[in-house]
Formats: C-alpha cells, sequence, structure tokens
C-alpha cells in the first residue's frame, strides 16, 4: 500500500472541510456503465458499526467537490450512505424520496434502507490511485438487513476534480422490510437527483454513473488547490503551509495542517491565463527534509514550492508536501589520563554501540575505534519523533590497567535535527597505583584539604 493510503489515526482523523458556504443547484446526469466492482474488502480500512450509527470523520484524502463546497471529510452511515454533514442521524429506518428538505441531507445515498452491520458484513473505506485522478471508495460487504435476510454489496465511490459519483451494485435487494432510496442530495435538502425510489427494486452486477453538469455551462473565476501533508515517520507535529498568489483574491492564505491532514485553498476573480500560485511548508520542520510534488507529478528535493502558472478557471490542482527524516550523528570523543607520558603507552581503545527505538531499522549496532587522545569516532541513526530514541555506547577493554569511565555515553536521547555526543575517559594504571581521573584528582584535593584542616586544629 503507498504513502497515499497510509492509515491516519483517530488522533488525525481529518475534520470536515467546506471551503465554500451555500449549496448550489447541480443536475446529475445519470447513465449506466459497467459493472467494475473495486473489491476493497480485504485491502480497505474496516468501519466496525452497530444498527442506526454514523462513523467519525474519515478522511476522503482529496477535496470533493458536491453541490459548490469542497469535502475532505465523510461520514458513513449503517444504513448504506454517505453524508458529509457532522451530527448526522443514521436515517432510520427506511430511504425518502429525494430530496427531501429536513430529512438526510447533503449525501450520497448508495442504497439507503433499515440495513444492519451488526447481523453480519463488513464496511470498508480507501482511497485509490494517485493525484489528480483518485477515488473515494466506502464498500458494504454482504450487509444483512434489519431482519438478517438478503444481505447488500455495494460500492460509493466518490472521484477527485469531477465531482462524479459512482455507484456498484453486485447485488443490493430490499427484501420488502421498507423503501430504498438512491442518489445524490445538496446540503439542505434543497437540491437532489434521484436514481431510484421504493420497495421493490434491486440491483445485480450493475452500476451507475452521476455526473454533475455546469449550472450555467459559462466556467467560474474560481481556482482551488488540494494541500496534503505527509511525514515519512508519521510524525503528528503541526505545519504552517502558505499560498501565495500574483493576483485574485485573496492573495495570501495561510492554514495550520498535520500528517495525513488537508487543506484546500480556494482563490477568485482572477483574469483567466494570469494567476500565478506558490505553495509552501512556512514553518521548518527540523530534521527533516522537505520535498513538493504538484499535480501528482515526481516528488523531487530542492524543490522550493509548489508552482503554479497561468492558472484556467476551475482548475483543480494538489500539492502534496513530504518531509522525510533525515539521519542525526552520534559523536564519541576518548580521552586519556595519563600524567606518565615516559612510558610511551599506545592509547587504543574500542568502544560497542546500541540504539534502541531507532525509527526505521529492527536494530542499531556496532563499534568504535579510537588512536590517541582526543579521537573522535561516530555512527548516525534515525531518531523517532516522540524522542525515544536512545543509545549506550560501552567501551571494550583490549588492555589491562585501565580505568574506565564512560558514564556520559549509558544513555543517549536522540531526537529529530538534533545529533548526540558523549566523551569516555580511560584513566591508566602504573604499577597498581592510578593516574587519577579528573574526578578523582578533585576528590583527592578535598580530602588533602580536610587533613590539613584537622592538622592546623591539633597543632592550634
Amino acid at each position: 500500500m503507498n504513502w497515499f493510503e497510509s492509515l491516519v489515526t483517530a488522533l488525525l482523523l481529518l475534520v470536515n472541510l467546506p471551503v465554500l458556504a451555500g449549496a448550489v443547484d447541480v443536475d446529475y446526469q445519470v447513465t449506466e456503465i459497467p459493472y467494475n466492482l473495486r473489491d476493497i474488502s480485504e485491502s480497505g480500512f474496516e468501519i466496525v458499526l452497530s444498527d442506526e450509527e454514523v462513523s467519525n470523520p474519515l478522511p476522503i484524502r482529496f477535496a470533493f467537490d458536491f453541490y459548490g463546497d469542497f469535502y475532505t471529510a465523510a461520514y458513513i452511515s449503517s444504513n448504506g450512505f454517505i453524508t458529509f454533514d457532522a451530527g448526522s442521524s443514521p436515517g432510520c429506518c427506511s430511504g425518502m424520496p429525494i430530496p427531501t428538505p429536513g430529512g438526510i441531507d447533503n449525501m450520497v445515498a448508495g442504497f439507503w434502507e433499515d440495513l444492519n452491520p451488526s447481523n453480519g458484513g463488513t464496511i470498508r473505506y480507501q482511497t485509490l490511485g494517485t493525484p489528480p485522478d483518485r477515488e473515494f471508495v466506502v464498500g458494504f460487504y454482504q450487509v444483512e438487513h434489519f431482519r438478517g435476510n438478503s444481505p447488500v454489496e455495494m460500492e460509493m465511490i466518490l472521484h477527485e476534480g469531477t465531482g462524479i459519483v459512482e455507484l456498484q451494485y453486485a447485488t443490493a435487494t430490499t427484501a420488502g422490510e421498507s423503501n430504498h432510496s438512491v442518489g445524490v442530495e445538496s446540503e439542505g435538502g434543497q437540491y437532489g437527483t434521484q436514481v431510484d425510489y421504493g420497495s421493490t427494486f434491486s440491483f445485480t452486477n450493475e452500476a451507475r454513473l452521476l455526473t454533475p453538469n455546469d449550472v450555467d455551462g459559462e466556467p467560474k473565476a474560481v481556482a482551488r488547490f488540494a494541500v496534503e501533508k505527509e511525514f515519512n515517520d508519521d510524525n503528528p507535529v503541526e505545519v504552517e503551509v502558505v499560498i501565495s498568489c500574483n493576483t485574485g483574491l485573496p492573495l495570501q492564505q495561510a492554514s495550520i495542517i498535520s500528517e495525513g491532514d488537508g487543506v484546500v485553498f480556494i482563490v477568485t476573480d482572477f483574469i483567466e491565463g494570469e494567476l500565478n500560485c506558490n505553495i509552501t511548508e512556512a514553518s521548518d520542520s527540523e530534521g527533516y527534509q522537505t520535498f513538493y510534488s504538484p499535480d501528482g507529478g515526481v516528488t523531487y528535493p530542492g524543490g522550493a514550492s509548489c508552482e503554479y502558472l497561468e492558472v484556467s478557471f476551475g482548475e483543480a490542482n494538489s500539492c502534496l508536501i513530504r518531509n522525510e527524516l533525515e539521519r542525526v550523528l552520534v559523536d564519541v570523543t576518548k580521552w586519556w589520563i595519563d600524567e606518565n607520558s615516559q612510558f610511551d603507552a599506545v592509547n587504543f581503545a574500542e568502544a560497542d554501540y546500541e540504539c534502541e527505538n531507532e525509527q526505521f531499522d529492527a536494530d542499531v549496532f556496532g563499534s568504535l575505534e579510537f588512536l590517541g587522545d582526543g579521537a573522535t569516532d561516530g555512527f548516525f541513526v534515525f531518531p523517532r519523533w516522540d524522542g525515544t530514541t536512545t543509545c549506550t555506547v560501552s567501551e571494550t577493554l583490549v588492555e589491562g590497567g585501565i580505568d574506565v569511565d564512560d558514564s556520559e555515553c549509558l544513555s543517549l536521547s536522540v531526537a529529530p535535527g538534533n545529533g548526540a555526543s558523549c566523551s569516555i575517559y580511560n584513566t591508566r594504571l602504573y604499577e597498581g597505583i592510578p593516574t587519577l581521573s579528573r574526578y578523582g584528582r578533585a576528590l583527592m584535593a578535598l580530602l588533602m584539604l580536610g587533613v590539613g584542616l584537622v592538622t592546623f586544629r591539633r597543632v592550634a
């Protein structure tokens, strides 16, 4: 599964994002198309719903144009429809004619009826494809009716950029329990296109395509820019993204988004072909390299932004901003405390290192070598964003008569963008008499001072 379908955790679920206010009158042309079930019954993300329940907001991963509003999240009802309204009723216990103001509004009804997934079957969702031609698929697979008969297997598919709704049916039968509804309905229920309504009709290996027509046949001076954010290590940190344009309204917009999140910038009131815009990540992500991928193009490093030139009316653009974690250096220095230089000792030592909670590798370990006083060696690690990566460096003695102090290196915390460093101190011993370490010399000085004070008091 590619990174466009990365699982968004409950903390990162998108909030539905309508960016224009008020539904517009859009007629949908309904056509029969070949049966082509996407079948995400294994690959899709499962949503567990009981009878008469609506899901949390689920990420569409692109901006879907529905009756003049753009949405980045959807809610699934256990009764066979998608809605873009938070707090929607689950639609018990029968479908209604489309449109019906005050009922279930702002919805795509694949097979709205009295279904009950608690009786059997699964509901899944998944975004397929790559920008700018992705599909958001919601599948009901062998979902039972309330009375536990005639399971429904169908998919509701939202198409990026076009606002097209596709309905695929392996089997869908009312089972004579209640009326079912198929179609689309605007916010507030003012507008809608009904494909079917009743208690007897059924679908078997069939499909319908609902294509929105232009309201007045004329293009509008509107362009939209859908921005997605991705960290290759799933870092949930929030970042600011900014769009700046040379003309149109507004000239600049900003939004705070995070991993798996998105925003749709809308620019209006410009002359066709004269609009140029750039989208950038304004806040630096320390320890990461930033990649910009405009309109599903090749993701490349070093680019300053997603750039759009001579934008046309109605144009739908996309920008993926991807941050990739960079390695950091853990640097170790070896110091020798050896005041008896007449022995001409060779100051050579080795040390082992090991890291826990490294981001990409299961185990990080190895050895370091030091030759001479002040010698350094090091290693690289991919640290976790949450600061739980720790590295330990301990010396392996290669000769006797050496006292080792590696306490600085026993538990090093490593974070993105910040390396770590420590020192190991060796004290060489001669004929059983150690040359004191820096701590030993300090302690000896204190002891000598104490003895001197005691002697002074006795003499006094």
